[in-house]
């Protein structure tokens, strides 16, 4: 029997009330869902980090225009934020590490978003994903030797 698991799907700073060095409450649970953890395992939008992680300024960091200095300076806390995040989950939650680590798993969520807010993105990014996913089945099929 597979589990339902509870996901905010809205998880950002502006949704958390925090007194001290705790989270008090959570806000906003309209895109809230109970699922299977395959379809809900991802990093929370608050810690989005650019494909290119930093965890170190760079040495010349003062000859950078202030703009780039600020995007090079959130892209390292961000990602800080994310390894921090990671290392926490696997010790506290290592099933739901588990499954964020499934390369499926992010291709299913993507499709399940993307199906979700069509009406906003239009249909290209579904699209998109659905032919990944098709690419992954494949060629998953053919390495297992089903066919």
């Amino acid at each position: 029997m597979m589990n339902g698991h509870l996901h905010h799907e809205d998880l950002y700073y502006g949704n958390l009330f925090v007194e001290g060095n705790k989270i008090t409450s959570v806000i906003d649970w309209q895109a809230s869902w109970v699922g299977p953890l395959q379809l809900q395992a991802r990093n929370p939008p608050l810690l989005d980090v650019p494909k290119v992680q930093r965890v170190e300024l760079p040495e010349n960091i003062n000859d950078f225009s202030p703009e780039e200095r600020e995007r090079v300076e959130l892209q390292v806390e961000k990602t800080l934020l994310l390894r921090t995040y990671s290392y926490f989950m696997e010790k506290e939650n290592p099933m739901f590490h588990k499954a964020m680590k499934l390369a499926k798993s992010k291709l299913l969520t993507k499709g399940l978003l993307f199906a979700h807010d069509t009406w906003e993105g239009g249909i290209l990014p579904l699209r998109g994903t659905l032919v990944k996913t098709e690419e992954y089945v494949s060629v998953s099929i053919k390495e297992s030797n089903y066919y």
